[in-house]
């Protein structure tokens, strides 16, 4: 029986090795976490900014139509939907910076696995078994 060659480093010679198998799939569950979790913020950040859009709207249409003595239920609607807009718009900024700020770690394990996952040679019984192991492969 042949020797195996393993890697020493994530970037010297041979095939993964069982750990470094390990380490990729439980990365790439990561990734996959973090990608979901982008996906649903950026879809509520879609929501919440048409909402922001649609009020900006209403009130830039309505703006002037009403005198500070007027009490009407239209006026109060409109102050109404100015509370809301003015409530609204810090919550769409921290979840901004929050989706922002998700980004590079997200994208910094994307570089990490295509460095040293993505496509690297590995010893078909090693992957066979961190895949029992863990229940899942890359």
């Amino acid at each position: 029986m042949m020797a195996r060659e393993y890697r020493e480093t994530n970037n010297g010679p041979g095939a993964l090795t069982k750990e470094m198998i390990e380490a990729c799939v439980v990365l790439k569950i990561d990734m996959e976490k973090d990608a979901a979790n982008l996906d649903n913020l950026r879809e509520e950040l879609g929501k919440l900014n048409n909402e922001v859009k649609d009020l900006g709207a209403y009130l830039k249409n309505n703006k002037g139509q009403f005198d500070e003595n007027d009490n009407s239920a239209a006026r109060r609607a409109y102050q109404a939907k100015v509370k809301e807009y003015n409530s609204r718009i810090p919550i769409l900024k921290k979840r901004t910076q929050k989706y922002q700020d998700m980004i590079k770690p997200y994208k910094d394990k994307e570089v990490k696995f295509e460095q040293e996952c993505n496509n690297q040679p590995y010893y078909e019984d090693d992957y066979k078994a961190i895949e029992e192991k863990m229940g899942r492969g890359l």
